[in-house]
C-alpha cells in the first residue's frame, strides 16, 4: 500500500515540527541504496518549500551500522547546518558523525526509515503529548538509584544509575540538543560493576542480518556488565558468532538500555521500531556513546535486542507490569497515547 500524502505529511513534520528547518540553512539529506526514494525526496522538498538548501546523497548500503561512510557524504555531514540521516546503516558512533556535531551541525537519526514508519511513528504521533509522557517518564528514572527489569521470557537483570545522565528522544533536533533520533525512546548506560543477571531478547536482535524477528528467545548471561554466556540455540549461536567475527572484548559490554513508548511502532524487524514499540525495554551492546558517560567505550560496531512485555522496578516502585505503564503518574497519559 502507497501512503503519498501520509509520508509527505510526515516528511513535513521532519522539517518542520523535529529538525526546525530555518530559511537559508544547507540541509543535508542522506541515504543508503535500501532506502525508499519517495521518503527522501518527500522530505527534500519539504526542505525546499521552506526555503532552506537540500542536499541528497545516496551511497552504497554499508556492511555494518558504525562504519565509516565514504570521504565524500563525511565532508557533506560536517559542512551542513541540518543533517537527516535515512541509511539502513547508521553511522551514529562514527568519526563522521562526531566531526559534524563539533563543527556544529544538529542530526537527526532515522536510520532505516520505511514507509509505514513514517506514517505510523511519525505522521499520526502526537508529539507534544509524546513529550509529557516521556518528560515524565524520563524524570521518575532520574529520581531513582537502581532498576530491576523481569520478564515472562526469562528476563532478570539489575543494575544502578550511578547519576548518569538519562536522555529522551521525542525526534526535536535543536542547537542546544543537537542530536536526536526517532520519537519515543529514553535511554542510559547502567553502571557496569552492578550490572549483572540475565537478558532474554525474544522480539528482536539487529544487527546482524541473519537474526532480526526471532525465531526462538536468546538468552545472554551478564556480569559486571559483560555478556558472558549465550544460549545454546540456533539464534543464540548465530549472535554469538556475529560478536566474535569482530575479534574485539568491547562488542560484549552492555552499551546502553532504553525505554520504548512510540504508540505506532510494531515488532517488524526494523530495529529503530522495534526498540520504541510502546512498553518494550532495549540494551545496546557494543560500541557506546560518550556523552552516555559510560565505561564501555568504543567498539567495531554496535547491536540493539528487545526483550517483550517487561516488568520494571525503579526503586520500589512499579512503573511497568508486563509491558504495561502502570505507575500513577503515568497510566492515564499512556492510555491517551495508544489509544
Amino acid at each position: 500500500m502507497s501512503y503519498v500524502w501520509e509520508i509527505k505529511k510526515g516528511a513535513y513534520k521532519v522539517v518542520n515540527e523535529l529538525m526546525r528547518i530555518k530559511a537559508g540553512e544547507e540541509v543535508l539529506i542522506y541515504a543508503d541504496t535500501a532506502i525508499d526514494s519517495m521518503i527522501v525526496d518527500s522530505t527534500a522538498e519539504q526542505a525546499f518549500i521552506s526555503g532552506a538548501k537540500p542536499i541528497v546523497v545516496w551511497y552504497e548500503t554499508l556492511k555494518n551500522p558504525g562504519e565509516e561512510p565514504p570521504a565524500t557524504v563525511a565532508g557533506a555531514m560536517k559542512n551542513a547546518d541540518a543533517i537527516i540521516e535515512y541509511a539502513s546503516r547508521f553511522l551514529y558512533l562514527t568519526n563522521a558523525y562526531r566531526d559534524a556535531l563539533n563543527a556544529g551541525a544538529r542530526h537527526l537519526c532515522l536510520t532505516g526509515m520505511t514507509d509505514s514508519m513514517m506514517v505510523n511513528c511519525i505522521s499520526r504521533v502526537d508529539t507534544d503529548l509524546l513529550e509529557k509522557f516521556g518528560t515524565k517518564l524520563t524524570n521518575l528514572t532520574t529520581r531513582a538509584k537502581r532498576m530491576r527489569i523481569k520478564s515472562p521470557a526469562g528476563t532478570d537483570i539489575s543494575f544502578e544509575f550511578g547519576g548518569r545522565p538519562i536522555f529522551l528522544d521525542t525526534g526535536v533536533t535543536t542547537k542546544e540538543h543537537p542530536e536526536s533520533f526517532l520519537g519515543g525512546q529514553i535511554s542510559w548506560a547502567p553502571v557496569e560493576e552492578s550490572t549483572n543477571g540475565t537478558i532474554v531478547f525474544d522480539g528482536s536482535i539487529w544487527p546482524p542480518d541473519n537474526l532480526g524477528l526471532l525465531k526462538e528467545p536468546v538468552s545472554l548471561r551478564v556480569e559486571k556488565g559483560k555478556v558472558t554466556g549465550f544460549s545454546e540455540n540456533n539464534e543464540g549461536i548465530k549472535f554469538k558468532k556475529w560478536l566474535d567475527s569482530f575479534n574485539d572484548p568491547n562488542m560484549f559490554n552492555i552499551a546502553h538500555a532504553c525505554y520504548g513508548f512510540n504508540p505506532g511502532a510494531k515488532l517488524t524487524g526494523n530495529i529503530l521500531e522495534d526498540e520504541r514499540v510502546f512498553g518494550v525495554i532495549e540494551f545496546g551492546i557494543g560500541a557506546q556513546g560518550s556523552s552516555f558517560l559510560g565505561k564501555a567505550g568504543k567498539a567495531r560496531s554496535h547491536t540493539d535486542g528487545i526483550i517483550l512485555n517487561p516488568t520494571v522496578w525503579l526503586d520500589d516502585s512499579l512503573i511497568e507490569e508486563e509491558g504495561v505503564y502502570v505507575h500513577e503518574d503515568l497510566k492515564e497519559m499512556a492510555s491517551e497515547l495508544i489509544k
